[in-house]
């Protein structure tokens, strides 16, 4: 499934969610009406994160919903 937009050239658009708000990609792919791309996130012993994205992205707009910063605004 995808987003398509109109056109000569139509594209489909796929969302991932990484690890820090899963809740914010799943409204953006609600309101646009797709599903959130499937994905598999753990972490490794030491730290780092082994992601595999589980379906084809090949040619397709891909966005990653994902914060870049351990730190957390409150408002």
């Amino acid at each position: 499934m995808g987003f398509y937009f109109s056109g000569k050239n139509v594209r489909i658009v796929k969302i991932f969610s990484g690890s820090s708000n899963q809740p914010l990609a799943e409204s953006i792919t609600r309101s646009i009406g797709i599903e959130l791309g499937k994905s598999t996130i753990k972490p490794f012993p030491d730290g780092e994160t082994f992601v595999k994205i589980e379906e084809n992205v090949r040619g397709e707009d891909v966005f990653v919903v994902q914060s870049t910063s351990r730190r957390r605004t409150i408002i």
